[in-house]
């Protein structure tokens, strides 16, 4: 309806000054064809330009509708969708924001009209075109204001007036006023802050070097808003009073660290490792550890540099919480002399991660001379209202607000040409001397490639995304910096094992706030494409006496630590008001935002079923109940050689719940590998289909091969091109990943599930394994289920077949795509031959892995061909 009523309107307006303009051209031919586009025009500035000097002479009050500059000024709309349209006239280009609401759109219609030339011949017809058309556009405008609202998503319909340029109306003002500082005139972009964020794309910015602005929201930094430099000084002495002030002794140092730390996990690790650097050379040690009312916490380092300028040391430190000292020689007066800063030189920093493109500076550490600049520039950065929406990312705060303003002031040039600049005020030095980054695979070759990677021997490492803490205490532990490291049961946001005992055959279960929380007693941990959709919805869903919360792969990034901003930017959101907090996007898949969320979401399933809090705190499981397993499905298979926070991940989960059970489903490695590709493949438009697939595997397995690739490191190991891929190459190689996990869990608490066996059968193992035994449940749960056994199996299990192209697909993912060849399934059998074999040694120590599938592995026997 959105489309159709613009495209309606739009044509409307253009039918009826096309039938104008052929009147016209009819009258004065001697104009030709140039009189039609000049009277177009005419009519257009004619409705909607409004002059002050006309507005002086009209019943409407023009001057009423200019809103005066405030905070919220130059928003592109503001809360009840009102429009705003460019007040200049022709001798003035100085903005005036003529905020036109609804109930003042005939006034401007009216007043239009009586400000209309005198008309040229045809005057009754074109008057009554006229009418019409103005009776369009003030609907146009209606419309527009009533779909203003409508959430943003990537492809916005345009609006009608942004169809009609020379109507001259927009959504917010091309440029910023020229009274504002730092960015007065430079160009505004045509999007919100909202749709920014929303469609922002590092990928997309790589190529792009123009720089456009966007309005902040008037929270952004937070509830404060001082004017002036003295107001800003004056905050920070009251917000600090009874914090910084209270604890602050006297200034033993001309050097300071400065650090925030707060209601961080980190907090645990660096700030000792800041403090022991400080003492050995006799610096002092800065620390804010308590969160500001009306501060975000990102901006808190302004106010706190600011202060501790404002004590008299004559550098400051910014240190931030995920920054480690790992070479206690060296000292800032010794980084600072290497630097060759000038007398004018006030801060120190370097470039960041694809710095070329995007992140020419990263503001987690820098240093900051104790001067007039530099206590400005805090003030600036803290009351900034303005971004370059290049450098604005979908969560980033601070960092974009310092870029924006140091290239608007001509300080760093853009784009950056070195990674070494020197400014008036700024010097950019290499990354390695004072903030070299220790990240995760997928960002340590982009760092090598840029020469910022941490080595040995450098001053910091700042382990500046990623799996912070997990990479701390790896590195600590790789250079024998021990003293750092906390004992392991304050390592984790949970308590280890989980509090309470086990209820019934739930699980590990207790009380808090009155509210049943549960860790489940059964954990589906694998393996992906290998039947974990079946295993979870029809199999354990499907019987009435287990329970289960319907979500299946929760990938519980606060077990496996595997961070992703923009997830966790959307439980922050959430968390304030659901409870529990979880991400649900992709039915059936969840995401839990937390250790509390999770367990208070099994909590909950378990209070469905009668569970209540006794007044002791404990929790009471009715007769009915006390029998049935609560299960869930974790994605962490992958995550089998992880380390977390230095404990190996299968350690980490035995010690989140000891008497947990693990169920892995299993399938015929080649055929898992095949349905990764047709599933999670993207090739950016290349032709896939058993042909390319074949290509694509021979490659990978030979740089397999060629680099002694494991599962345990194949994310360094493999070109970039195959890190993923490879993930769907080892996880089949059964006899790598099953020693670890059995290593803590004991064979009785471990159930391998074969796929490639009868349904019936291995559902029925599996109601045994848990203790809810039950024939006929079993039989019903595999009646409509797909059987991957072989194509004789399809008169009893019928499978899903696409007689336009021969496609084999199943009854569970709806997927179809055509059987690979047959040379690659030799190939794949062969390159997964060794690890096969080293099943059968598995098979004697484990009785539990003692399935059809492994037994035919590990004596090489053919293996049944799949469907699909």
């Amino acid at each position: 309806r959105f489309w159709v009523s613009h495209t309606i309107l739009v044509v409307l307006y253009f039918t009826a000054y096309f039938i104008a303009s052929i009147l016209q051209f009819a009258t004065t031919p001697e104009k030709g064809v140039q009189s039609i586009s000049s009277m177009i025009d005419e009519r257009v500035n004619m409705m909607f330009r409004l002059r002050r000097s006309r507005a002086s002479t009209s019943n409407v009050d023009i001057e009423a509708l200019i809103s005066k500059e405030d905070s919220s000024s130059f928003d592109s709309q503001d809360s009840n969708g009102s429009l705003y349209l460019d007040g200049s006239d022709a001798s003035s280009r100085s903005f005036n924001s003529i905020h036109i609401s609804q109930s003042s759109m005939s006034d401007i219609s009216n007043a239009s009209t009586r400000h209309k030339k005198p008309t040229r011949g045809y005057s009754s017809s074109r008057l009554s075109l006229k009418s019409v058309c103005v009776a369009a556009m003030v609907l146009a405008v209606v419309l527009q204001i009533l779909t203003m609202s409508r959430t943003t998503t990537l492809f916005r319909p345009p609006s009608v007036f942004n169809l009609i340029g020379s109507a001259r109306v927009e959504t917010q003002p091309k440029s910023v006023p020229v009274s504002e500082p730092i960015f007065g005139g430079m160009s505004i972009s045509r999007e919100s802050f909202e749709q920014v964020r929303e469609s922002y794309s590092v990928r997309q910015e790589m190529d792009i070097h123009s720089l456009s602005l966007v309005r902040l929201p008037v929270n952004f930094t937070g509830s404060f808003h001082p004017e002036t430099l003295q107001e800003f000084t004056d905050l920070i002495q009251f917000l600090f009073q009874d914090t910084m002030e209270a604890t602050y002794t006297e200034r033993n140092s001309d050097y300071a660290i400065v650090s925030i730390c707060i209601g961080m996990d980190l907090c645990g690790v660096t700030p000792r490792n800041h403090q022991s650097y400080a003492d050995q050379h006799g610096y002092d040690y800065i620390l804010a550890s308590q969160p500001v009312q009306g501060v975000h916490p990102k901006m808190l380092k302004y106010l706190v540099l600011t202060w501790a300028m404002k004590k008299g040391y004559k550098w400051v430190l910014m240190m931030d919480a995920d920054a480690l000292f790992m070479n206690n020689e060296v000292t800032i007066q010794s980084v600072l002399r290497d630097s060759r800063i000038t007398n004018t030189t006030n801060l120190v920093a370097t470039r960041g991660g694809k710095w070329k493109n995007v992140h020419a500076i990263n503001n987690g550490i820098f240093l900051l001379r104790n001067s007039e600049w530099s206590i400005k520039h805090c003030f600036e950065i803290f009351t900034a209202r303005w971004s370059y929406t290049k450098f604005l990312g979908r969560t980033l705060i601070d960092q974009p607000l310092q870029l924006s303003i140091l290239i608007a002031q001509g300080e760093l040039q853009w784009p950056p040409q070195f990674e070494e600049e020197q400014g008036q005020h700024v010097t950019i030095v290499p990354k390695r001397r004072i903030n070299a980054f220790y990240r995760d695979t997928e960002y340590r070759r982009k760092d090598d490639q840029e020469g910022g990677s941490w080595q040995s021997g450098d001053w910091i490492a700042h382990f500046a995304s990623g799996r912070k803490y997990s990479l701390m205490i790896d590195l600590l532990v790789q250079e024998g910096l021990t003293s750092s490291i906390p004992p392991v049961e304050e390592r984790f946001p949970f308590q280890l094992p989980a509090p309470g005992s086990q209820v019934g055959k739930a699980g590990s279960c207790w009380c808090e706030n009155d509210e049943v929380h549960c860790v489940p007693s059964y954990h589906v941990i694998g393996v992906h494409k290998a039947g974990t959709k079946s295993l979870m919805k029809q199999y354990l869903g499907g019987h009435p006496g287990i329970m289960t919360t319907g979500f299946i792969e929760d990938r519980v990034r606060w077990l496996t630590e595997n961070v992703d901003n923009r997830l966790q930017a959307e439980c922050n959101a959430i968390s304030e008001t659901n409870h529990p907090a979880y991400l649900n996007d992709k039915q059936p898949a969840v995401h839990s935002c937390s250790f509390q969320d999770y367990s208070l979401m099994y909590g909950q399933e378990l209070a469905k079923h009668g569970a209540t809090c006794s007044s002791t705190s404990s929790v009471v499981l009715p007769e009915s109940a006390k029998g049935m397993p609560l299960v869930d499905e974790m994605v962490i298979w992958e995550n089998t050689f992880d380390r977390v926070r230095g404990v190996e991940f299968p350690q980490v989960l035995h010690k989140l719940q000891p008497s947990g059970n693990l169920i892995i489903s299993v399938r015929n490695p080649v055929d898992v590998l095949y349905s990764a590709y047709n599933h999670f493949g993207d090739f950016q438009g290349i032709q896939t289909g058993p042909e390319h697939f074949d290509v694509f595997i021979r490659n990978m397995t030979g740089l397999w091969t060629e680099g002694n690739c494991s599962p345990s490191n194949y994310r360094t190991c493999l070109p970039e091109e195959f890190s993923i891929a490879g993930s769907w190459l080892s996880r089949g190689m059964y006899s790598q990943y099953l020693p670890a996990w059995l290593e803590h869990f004991s064979c009785p608490q471990v159930h391998i599930f074969d796929v490639s066996m009868d349904a019936r059968t291995e559902v029925e193992r599996l109601y045994s394994f848990m203790g809810v035994s039950d024939d006929d449940v079993a039989a019903n749960v595999t009646t409509l289920t797909y059987n991957v056994l072989n194509v004789t199996s399809a008169e009893t299990e019928p499978t899903l077949f696409n007689e336009t192209d021969g496609r084999l697909g199943n009854a569970m993912n709806k997927a179809f795509y055509l059987p690979m060849l047959n040379e690659t399934r030799a190939h794949l059998e062969e390159f997964y031959s060794p690890y096969e074999s080293e099943l059968c040694s598995l098979i004697e120590t484990y009785p539990c892995l003692n399935i059809p599938l492994f037994q035919r592995q590990c004596q090489h026997e053919e293996a049944p061909t799949e469907l699909g």
